[in-house]
Order: structure tokens, then sequence, then C-alpha cells
């Protein structure tokens, strides 16, 4: 009942203004806009910003479109092996408003956290969800923690798992030193504000743009090695590349990064 309901509200919608051209923003409108386009005779584009499984492919009828736009290479993998033709694929990257990021007052942070001027802080974004692997960034920051390093983790993000990170925090003391910041619409402020250096541990990235907001904030990061996250930071120029979920390799950057300031800048 309700995708027939859907339906008919696109179809209202396409005859009402005439519309020539429809754009759905993400795989799932695809589901009842591919049936009321070639209806009406009118094109249809998907614009994708994450991979999808091959279920959701069909179930999306993400074949059908007229044109598939990815944010990545990587996204459009699937539909390629899927035999959809090369001249249906597109990649259109995102980018990023540099002069209106920039304009952002900076945040002193480090003040807001109480922080020593010896604390080494590091920063993570994203949504507090499984795949952006935040237990990790955790987890590392409590083991590098136990080896004497000042470090402060900065966790700038909501989400549905954000009572599990609360008490795997608890659980291990870092309360102190592990900071659940929540949403923010000032990233670039406060990573430009005192951040000494950011780190993702996503296990799926489409694009990684929080990776090109925080290089743009001109401090190094580590991230891992998938994805279109190469064509953003330079290994060994631009911050440090480790193998996906590899939390010793993770630590080891982290660790040369803090003991070797003038290289990290």
């Amino acid at each position: 009942r309700d995708y027939f309901r859907i339906e008919n509200i696109a179809k209202h919608l396409i005859e009402k203004y005439n519309v020539k051209l429809v754009h759905a923003n993400s795989g799932a409108p695809s589901l009842w806009l591919n049936r009321v386009c070639r209806i009406k005779k009118v094109p249809l584009i998907s614009h994708l910003h994450s991979a999808y499984s091959l279920k959701d492919r069909i179930v999306f009828s993400l074949h059908q479109a007229t044109m598939i736009v990815g944010v990545s290479e990587s996204v459009l993998n699937g539909l390629s092996s899927d035999g959809v033709p090369r001249c249906k694929l597109k990649v259109i990257e995102n980018g990023l408003d540099s002069k209106r990021l920039l304009s952002q007052k900076k945040i002193d942070i480090r003040d807001q956290l109480q922080l020593r001027q010896k604390d080494y802080l590091v920063a993570t974004t994203g949504s507090l969800i499984h795949r952006k692997g935040i237990d990790q960034a955790i987890s590392a920051t409590i083991k590098l923690r136990k080896r004497g390093v000042p470090i402060h983790l900065l966790i700038l993000g909501e989400g549905p798992i954000r009572n599990e990170l609360e008490k795997i925090i608890k659980d291990n003391n870092a309360c102190s030193y592990v900071h659940l910041y929540g949403e923010s619409n000032k990233i670039i402020g406060i990573l430009r504000g005192g951040v000494d250096l950011f780190i993702s541990t996503a296990k799926e990235e489409a694009f990684g743009l929080a990776i090109a907001e925080a290089s743009l904030s001109r401090i190094p990061v580590v991230a891992p090695d998938f994805g279109e996250i190469t064509n953003i930071v330079k290994h060994n120029i631009t911050g440090k590349i480790y193998p996906r979920s590899d939390e010793k390799k993770l630590i080891q950057y982290i660790n040369y990064l803090y003991q070797n300031p003038i290289k990290s800048r």
C-alpha cells in the first residue's frame, strides 16, 4: 500500500510540473521512481553515495536507471561487474567548498577539554555506527595511553551505538581522555583549533569526505587503505595509510607522528 501511495505521489509531481528529468539522490528512491519514470518515459539519474549489495542493487532496480552516477569508482564496481554498460556509469566525485569551510572561526577545543600543552589531541569524525570503527579508535587510544603517550581522543559525531561506546569508555576508565563530543557543524573550526592528528578507522567509505576535510584543515591524517582514500591522503606526504582494520599498524603510525612532530607538520 505504501509503495503504491509513494508511486502515485511521484506520478502526480511529474505530471503537475511537466518534469523532464528525475534525480534520485541515493539508491532507495529508485525502488519506485524506476517504474514511474519508465511509465512516464522520463529519464532517471540514480545518484549513489555508497556501494550497494547485490540484493539491494536488484531490489532498488538500479540496473534499470537511465544513468547511474557514483561519488567514486568503488561505488560503481558492483554494477559494473553485474554487466551494466560503461556508458550508463559515471563518476562525479564529491567536492569541498574550501572557501566556506575555511571561513569557520577556529575553536579553542583544547581549552574546552582542559588539556595541558603536552597532551596529544587526536580527532575522528563520523556517525556512531559500526562500520565507522570508532571502537577501534578508542581501543588504540587506550593502548597508547598505557604506553605512556599523553593522548586524548576527540570523537565528533552522533549515532545509535553511542551507549555501546560509552560503556567501552567507562569499562576501561578512559572517561578522562576519550571525549564523545557529539555532532557539530563547525568541524573545520574544531580541527584547526588545536587538534594534532586526525584518524579514520572506517571499515567502509564511499568517498572519505571527513578525511578530505581533515586534510583541508592542514593536520596529518592516518587513514585505512581502500576505496578513494589514497586519492586524498598521500602516504608519507600528507599522512599515513594503513591496512584496513589493522589496529597494530594504526597504533604504530599514531605513535610515530606523536614522536616526530616535525615530520608530522
